[in-house]
């Protein structure tokens, strides 16, 4: 289970492999200096949102590492966070692009 941290009072938990191509999208448009609106549903329905700028610090931590980045899941969660309503985890395409009918799952600790 993977932890991301948001201006050191949240805490979210998601698996390893969901984090990881979070960070490179979250990392990317730090680096543009856009900030963003990024929300998410615990595996228990709880909705978390929080407002990322390049001002607020934010840390990932990860119990394995993730080495296999799926291209075509990275655009569909830029595509998001580009978008009017943020960053949101959307299914994981197949290597065709194809979207399998299962969401990822992910847990939100405060």
């Amino acid at each position: 289970m993977a932890v991301f941290n948001y201006n050191n009072m949240l805490h979210a938990d998601f698996d390893d492999r969901t984090l990881a191509h979070l960070e490179r999208v979250i990392v990317g448009k730090m680096r543009r200096h856009e900030s963003f609106h990024f929300a998410w549903t615990s595996e228990e329905g709880a909705r978390s949102a929080v407002w990322l700028s390049d001002g607020i610090p934010l840390s990932f931590e990860y119990d394995e590492p993730v080495s296999d980045i799926n291209r075509a899941w990275l655009e569909s969660l830029m595509a998001c966070a580009s978008g009017t309503s943020g960053l949101t985890i959307v299914p994981e395409p197949d290597a065709l692009g194809e979207r399998p009918a299962t969401v990822h799952p992910l847990t939100h600790a405060a």
